[in-house]
């Protein structure tokens, strides 16, 4: 560190814009005097932020988030109760998605503001992370809970069991056991954790634009949501097997787990939409309940965000540890500010002939035919001759949840390794071919 120190300011600052975590960078600040000093300087903190924030892939769609969350800020007038919901006017035009996709840009500008939003998002979802995922308790309930099936292979008695389940208890606040020499796996297991949830919550925010939007005609507005499928589904992306594989677990761990456990109250319908236009879509007499749940949970989940996630476990779920809190909060106006009672589709101005409306039932089994193509990728990548889809489906229901679900964030495994895991090839792995 001597030595170090007695490197030009210059020099020491350039060490802060080439660290790759926010966390590293408050580390290196609590160091010494000198590098505090360096850090506090007026202007050095948000340029050495925004700096990591650029340069690092697990930060990809922060600008994008933080962007799209301040204009649903503005979007929850719109959808106020005394709000005509088809007046174009108020709606944000189809133009803004050219602004929207090119915040993906690395070298696109990014505001203090937002900034300052990334860097308290990235502290704020660690209670996602360390609080819940890493729980003793939540963690054992999550690897030991019904394991999630492809949508054509659900039964009625799947999914009334699924509605039965029991509510989350409170996180016990122990950790799961981590040895020394897995530790730094764990905050390495956050970056994955925390590039695979912001991956997908830059989606939902995109979908909720997408909804809200006032578009020229039917053939744009198809075409928006057809283009949001594939980013929703990484169709054409050049994302890696195991950032795949990294957001399947995360999805379904908040969106597919801790989601639904939002839901898993007493005539959880009825207390949700009860009285409102949307309780008949959800309410059908002649399908099962658990039929009627399940459509209902899956609806909500292309609406909630995770810091919604963890408001209503804290406001809702848990609120019998805390006497009284929750019990009056507004459900239906909760939903209304989120945009669920909105067009599902926005508006358009011209209707063009031979142009539907376009599917807009988004759903994280799509996640898992993702993982599938990236699979037959590798495969084709490599040359190797072998079924892929095949064998993900065996391996997706039978050695999924023994192997990689609660696990997979804190395996270091190759492409290679992942690969041969899925296929069957467990020792060495899928020898590649030049």
């Amino acid at each position: 560190m001597p030595n170090l120190l007695h490197l030009p300011t210059e020099i020491l600052l350039s060490i802060y814009h080439n660290t790759s975590n926010i966390d590293d960078v408050l580390h290196l600040a609590r160091t010494c005097r000198q590098m505090h000093a360096i850090f506090n300087a007026p202007r050095n903190r948000v340029e050495i932020f925004r700096s990591v924030i650029k340069n690092t892939p697990h930060h990809k769609t922060d600008h994008q988030i933080s962007y799209l969350q301040d204009l649903h800020s503005t979007l929850e007038t719109l959808y106020g109760a005394n709000n005509n919901l088809t007046m174009g006017f108020l709606r944000p035009s189809d133009k803004i998605f050219t602004h929207v996709d090119s915040l993906l840009d690395s070298d696109k500008y990014m505001s203090d503001q937002f900034v300052w939003d990334t860097v308290a998002r990235w502290h704020g979802m660690k209670v996602l992370f360390f609080g819940l995922y890493c729980d003793e308790s939540v963690h054992a309930s999550y690897v030991n809970s019904t394991p999630p099936r492809a949508q054509f292979k659900e039964s009625n008695r799947y999914r009334d069991r699924l509605a039965a389940e029991a509510p989350l208890d409170p996180p016990a606040g122990v950790t799961i056991p981590i040895d020394s020499a897995e530790r730094k796996k764990g905050w390495r297991a956050y970056e994955r954790f925390y590039q695979a949830l912001t991956l997908h919550w830059a989606v939902i925010e995109t979908l909720c634009l997408a909804r809200a939007a006032s578009y020229s005609s039917s053939a744009e507005r198809n075409a928006r949501f057809e283009h949001i499928w594939t980013q929703w589904t990484d169709t054409g992306s050049s994302r890696s097997l195991s950032t795949k594989v990294d957001v399947l677990e995360v999805v379904e761990f908040v969106w597919g787990y801790l989601g639904r456990k939002v839901f898993q109250e007493k005539d959880v319908i009825v207390t949700w939409v009860g009285g409102t236009s949307a309780f008949d879509e959800f309410c059908d007499e002649e399908e099962p309940v658990g039929t009627n749940w399940m459509y209902f949970v899956r609806c909500m989940m292309r609406y909630l965000r995770p810091p919604h996630i963890l408001e209503l476990l804290l406001g809702v779920v848990w609120r019998k540890d805390r006497e009284g809190e929750g019990e009056g909060m507004d459900r239906v106006e909760y939903l209304r500010r989120v945009g669920f009672f909105d067009e599902s589709a926005g508006v358009v101005e011209r209707e063009d002939e031979e142009e539907s409306d376009p599917d807009t039932m988004f759903n994280i089994g799509g996640l898992q035919e993702d993982v599938a193509v990236g699979l037959e990728a590798w495969a084709e990548g490599y040359e190797v001759d072998v079924d892929t889809e095949a064998q993900w489906e065996v391996y997706r229901d039978k050695l999924w949840g023994a192997e990689m679900r609660g696990r997979v964030l804190f395996r270091e495994e190759s492409e290679e390794g992942l690969f041969g895991r899925v296929t069957g090839d467990r020792e060495e792995g899928t020898s590649k071919k030049s």
